[in-house]
């Protein structure tokens, strides 16, 4: 994640990274607090400095509905939040 978004920043100059969103479920064997530290660690001296990291849980499946179907329309909006590096003259997040 990190590299992804130190790429869209040099390759957009005026943008910046406001925020970042990662959704980190139970079963990802992933410790949240783990990739806290690292991403501070890691972002120390890079343009990403600063900007909150956002971790919170993943979107719930609905029941009964096809597998990741529930979830698109949603992911599309996260990969908009995702784009925290971003131009305020050409960002749209609807």
């Amino acid at each position: 994640m990190l590299d992804y978004t130190l790429q869209r920043l040099a390759a957009s100059p005026s943008s910046r990274v406001e925020r970042l969103v990662l959704a980190i479920g139970d079963r990802s064997g992933v410790e949240p607090d783990s990739v806290a530290f690292y991403f501070e660690l890691l972002s120390h001296d890079t343009a990403t400095e600063g900007p909150p990291l956002l971790l919170r849980p993943p979107i719930p499946e609905m029941p009964g509905a096809r597998a990741g179907a529930a979830r698109r329309p949603r992911v599309a909006a996260f990969h908009r939040a995702l784009r925290a590096v971003r131009s305020p003259d050409r960002f749209d997040a609807s």
